[in-house]
């Protein structure tokens, strides 16, 4: 019994290593994106495009869209949605790949602000750090503005305006 007592409790060592590690990590991979360009700036950045779309330019039933299929809690929590999160990492495990994400809109405007789509842990503590940066600085119509601006909505075409002209 002593044993398996043991082994557990290297196991949760070990853990808590590779967590504290992989957080501190991304950490730094947001301090040294968010040291280069604030997110103020690079918000203001954005807006300084001509085809920038005002939340109020957005009809209703687009922004209420975006919510239900990418974050249907966007209005609820604080950046991270720990059930979304915890089900995806679930059926990752299951699936022993990764087939299932977990970002909130706040979490996905963090990554287009500043990173790639790399799959990496460090990559997805670092989103975070910006998503929580997001949350406190700006409110839920500031952040889904900017997120309709920025995302890719399919054959070239990025932000919410540039989309619908080229579509039409």
């Amino acid at each position: 019994m002593k044993i398996i007592k043991k082994v557990f409790l290297a196991i949760f060592i070990i853990l808590i290593l590779l967590i504290s590690t992989i957080t501190l990590m991304g950490y730094f991979m947001y301090h040294n994106a968010v040291s280069k360009i604030s997110i103020s700036d690079k918000i203001q950045e954005i807006k300084s495009n001509e085809n920038y779309t005002n939340i109020d330019d957005i009809p209703e039933n687009f922004k209420n869209a975006i919510i239900a299929i990418e974050d249907h809690r966007f209005k609820e929590h604080n950046g991270i949605d720990l059930i979304t999160t915890t089900r995806s990492m679930l059926e990752n495990i299951k699936e022993k790949d990764i087939v299932a994400g977990g970002s909130t809109i706040s979490q996905q405007t963090g990554r287009l602000l500043y990173f790639t789509q790399e799959q990496l842990f460090t990559r997805k503590v670092a989103e975070l750090f910006v998503a929580f940066d997001l949350e406190k600085n700006y409110s839920k119509d500031e952040i889904l503005e900017l997120y309709t601006n920025i995302i890719y909505y399919g054959d070239g075409y990025y932000g919410i305006r540039e989309a619908s002209l080229r579509l039409l």
